[in-house]
C-alpha cells in the first residue's frame, strides 16, 4: 500500500500538481485551499479534474463544497485560460441517503471552449473567499488527510466511471492507491483548552504513585505549542502539598504523588495562567491495591472503511488518550481483499508495543453470514494472544469451534442488538457451539450506543428482541462485558463526547462517544492482558473512567461459582467511582433490577444481601447510571445453586 504525499507539490507522468498552502493546518480553523495543476497533456474539453472528499463523519467532515452562494462556507470556484470556460459541479455519491456507509463528495472541474496545452494553469479554489466566504473549516479530527485527485485529458474515464470498476470501494486508501494524484496536507492540534488527566485507579496508602497529563484542544486533539506550570491540588486533606510542576508539550508524567486516607480521591490540576483544568480519575486508596488497565480494542483505520493510518491511532491511543491498550481491528473483506493490509496490522501491533507501557493487541473484526450466504448475522472482533497469527476462515453461520479458538485468539461479538437495517446484530442461536473460553466477552457499549437490553438508554437506532447482552446471559452464555468504540471517524481511544456533535442522516447511528474496557491484569504485557479477558476479569463503562469492584460471596467479577442451598445468602459487596455524580447503582439479577444503591454522591462503598430463596442458578452484575448518561457495567458473577 503506497504511503501518503506529505508535499505541497507532486510532479509526475500526469504534470504537476500544487497545494495552497500545503502547511499544517490547526483542527477547526478556517482557510481557503488551491489546488493548481499543469498538465503533461493536451487537455481536451470535457477533461479536467476530480478532487475527492471523504467527510463520512462531523469530525472528519471539512466544510461541504457548494457552488451557489460565495458567502457561505466552501464556496468552490476554478479557472483556467483566459478565453477557456472552467465549469465546477459538485457531485455526492451515493446520491440517496443510507443508514450505513460512506460518502464522497466530488469536485468536477470540466473545461470548454478550446484545448488547454500541456503545461497551461488549471486552478480550483476551494473555500474561495473573495465573495465574503469565510472559506472553508478544516476538520475537527487531527490527523494527516489526503485528498485523492483525478484528472482526465477529455478522452479518459472519469473518476465514477472508473470508481465502478473497483466494485466502489471506499476506502481512503484505495482511493489513495488508484488517484493519478494524493497530496496530503496534516491537521493538528489547536491551543490548549484542558487536561486530560490520568491516575492508577488503586493505589497504596502512602505509597508514590505518577499522574499522567495529555494537554488538549477542545475536540480532544493532542495540543500544539503548550508551555506552562501546573499546580495539583488532591482532595485528600492528609496528603500534604504537591509542588508545582512545569510543562513543555502536549504530554507530562508527574511523579511521586502519595494519597493517605483510605476510600476515593480525585486530583485536580491547574493553570491558573491559561485557565485550564483537569480533573483525575478515581483513585481508590486501599492495602492490596492491584492493576486496572485501560483500552479501546475496535478502532477502524484506512487499512478498511476507517480514517487515519494504524500508526497514527495507536499513537494516538498511547500519547493523547493515555490508553494502555488499544486495537486497530479493521474489516475482513478488506484484509482478505489486500492481503498486504494485515501483514501491516501484524508489522504494526509488534511496532507500537512497548511492554509495560503500551500493549498494541493483532485483531480484526470479522462478518458472519447466514446458512444460506444471503444476509449478515453478526459481527464478531478477533483478538490475538501473539503479536502475530493467520486470519480465521470467513465467518459462516453457525459458527463452529477451531482449535487455535480460546488458546491462540478470542472472539468478541459487537452491538449485539443491532437489526438488519445496519448489516450487524448478533443471532446468538448460531454461536452456541463456542465454549466460554472462546467468546468469553461481548462489546456492551460502543459509538453505535448500548445493546444490554431491548429499549435500554441509549440504545442502539435499530434493535430486535432478543439480541441484546441481558438475552445472551439468559440464553446461558458466559460472558464477561467490556465497551469499546468501533470509531471510524476519529482517532482510537478519543475521549470526545461524540453525541454533542452535528449528526448527519448518513451516521446518524453513530451517536455515542468511545466505549472503554478495564481489565485486572497481573501486568501489563500482551499475554497478562489476554489471559485477564480471556477470564473475564473485566468491566466496561460507555467513555468514563469508572471503577468498579463487585464481588458475590466473595467471589469476583467474571467468575462461578456454587451455594448448597437455595436460600443461601449472597453477600453483594461494592465499590464504585464516577467522574460524575452517580444517580444509579443499581444491582442486576437475571436481566432484572432488584436493588439501586445510589446516595447521590459520586463514589459509594457497601454491600447488600440477597436473601430470596433462588432455586436456580442465577447470574449477578452491577450497572451504574451518572447524571450526564454515561454508563458502568461489572462483569457478572454466576452463582449455581446444587440440586440434591
Amino acid at each position: 500500500m503506497g504511503g501518503m504525499q506529505s508535499c505541497a507539490v507532486i510532479e509526475n507522468v500526469k504534470g504537476r500538481l500544487e497545494i495552497i498552502p500545503g502547511d499544517d493546518v490547526p483542527a477547526l480553523s478556517w482557510g481557503s485551499w488551491i489546488f493548481r495543476w499543469q498538465p503533461a497533456f493536451n487537455v481536451q474539453p470535457g477533461g479536467g479534474l476530480e478532487i475527492i472528499l471523504v467527510p463520512r463523519f462531523p469530525t472528519n467532515r471539512w466544510s461541504l463544497p457548494q457552488i451557489y452562494d460565495p458567502i457561505a462556507p466552501g464556496y468552490v470556484t476554478a479557472r483556467a485560460g483566459k478565453d477557456v470556460l472552467a465549469t465546477v459541479e459538485i457531485v455526492r455519491w451515493p446520491t440517496m441517503h443510507k443508514p450505513h456507509g460512506a460518502t464522497l463528495h466530488i469536485i468536477q472541474v470540466s473545461l470548454g471552449g478550446r484545448v488547454v496545452k500541456a503545461g497551461e494553469t488549471i486552478e480550483v479554489t476551494y473555500g474561495d473567499r473573495r465573495g465574503g466566504s469565510l472559506g472553508a473549516q478544516a476538520q475537527l479530527s487531527a490527523r494527516e488527510v489526503s485528498f485523492p485527485i483525478f484528472v482526465s485529458s477529455g478522452q479518459e474515464p472519469k473518476f465514477l466511471e472508473r470508481f465502478s470498476a473497483w466494485q466502489r470501494a471506499t476506502d481512503v486508501a484505495t482511493l489513495r492507491e488508484q488517484a493519478d494524484f494524493h497530496p496530503s496536507l496534516r491537521v493538528v492540534g489547536g491551543l490548549a483548552a484542558k487536561f486530560h488527566v490520568v491516575a492508577p485507579m488503586e493505589v497504596e496508602p502512602d505509597m508514590p504513585f505518577a499522574l499522567r497529563l495529555a494537554v488538549m484542544d477542545s475536540a480532544c486533539n493532542a495540543a500544539g505549542g503548550y508551555e506552562g506550570t501546573v499546580e495539583i491540588y488532591p482532595d485528600d486533606p492528609g496528603a500534604g502539598h504537591f509542588k508545582p510542576s512545569k510543562i513543555s508539550g502536549a504530554r507530562a508524567v508527574i511523579k511521586n504523588l502519595k494519597l493517605r486516607a483510605p476510600g476515593f480521591h480525585r486530583v485536580h490540576v491547574v493553570d491558573l495562567n491559561r485557565e485550564l483544568l483537569g480533573v483525575s480519575n478515581p483513585i481508590r486508596v486501599r492495602k492490596g491495591a492491584g492493576k486496572i488497565y485501560w483500552g479501546e480494542l475496535h478502532g477502524h483505520s484506512e487499512l478498511s472503511d476507517g480514517n487515519g493510518t494504524p500508526d497514527e491511532h495507536y499513537a494516538y491511543a498511547c500519547d493523547a488518550a493515555l490508553l494502555d491498550f488499544a486495537c486497530v481491528a479493521d474489516h475482513d473483506k478488506h484484509l482478505y481483499a489486500h492481503p498486504g493490509r494485515w501483514q501491516t496490522a501484524i508489522a504494526k501491533a509488534r511496532e507500537h508495543t512497548r511492554e509495560g507501557k503500551f500493549i498494541a493487541f493483532l485483531g480484526y473484526e470479522g462478518r458472519m453470514k447466514s446458512p444460506d450466504g444471503k444476509e449478515f448475522h453478526g459481527d464478531i472482533n478477533v483478538y490475538y494472544r501473539a503479536a502475530k497469527g493467520e486470519m480465521l476462515k470467513p465467518f459462516q453461520a453457525p459458527l463452529k469451534p477451531e482449535k487455535k479458538m480460546g488458546r491462540e485468539l478470542i472472539l468478541v461479538p459487537h452491538t449485539p442488538l443491532y437489526g438488519p437495517e445496519a448489516g450487524m446484530g448478533t443471532h446468538w442461536e448460531h454461536l452456541t457451539a463456542l465454549s466460554p473460553e472462546m467468546m468469553p466477552l461481548v462489546e456492551i457499549y460502543s459509538t453505535h450506543g448500548n445493546s444490554e437490553y431491548m429499549d435500554c438508554p441509549r440504545h442502539v437506532l435499530w434493535q430486535v428482541p432478543g439480541q441484546g447482552v441481558v438475552d445472551a446471559l439468559r440464553k446461558g452464555f458466559c460472558l464477561g462485558l467490556i465497551g469499546s468504540s468501533d470509531y471510524h471517524e476519529v482517532l482510537t481511544g478519543n475521549p470526545l463526547r461524540i453525541q454533542d456533535t452535528p449528526r448527519t442522516v448518513n451516521n446518524r447511528h453513530m451517536q455515542s462517544r468511545c466505549g472503554l474496557a478495564a481489565v485486572r491484569a497481573n501486568g501489563l504485557t500482551r499475554e497478562a492482558l489476554f489471559d485477564a479477558m480471556r477470564s473475564r476479569r473485566t468491566f466496561a463503562t460507555s467513555g468514563i473512567r469508572g471503577y468498579v469492584d463487585f464481588s458475590v460471596n466473595d467471589h469476583e467479577m467474571g467468575t462461578e461459582f456454587s451455594i448448597a442451598r437455595p436460600a443461601e445468602p449472597r453477600r453483594i459487596k461494592i465499590a464504585v467511582a464516577a467522574p460524575e455524580r452517580i444517580v444509579k447503582i443499581e444491582i442486576v439479577r437475571n436481566g432484572e433490577a432488584v436493588k439501586d444503591l445510589a446516595d447521590g454522591r459520586w463514589f459509594f462503598e457497601g454491600e447488600w444481601t440477597d436473601t430470596t430463596p433462588r432455586p436456580e442458578s442465577a447470574f449477578y452484575y452491577l450497572r451504574v447510571t451518572t447524571e450526564r448518561e454515561d454508563f458502568i457495567w461489572s462483569s457478572p458473577v454466576w452463582v449455581n445453586c446444587q440440586k440434591k
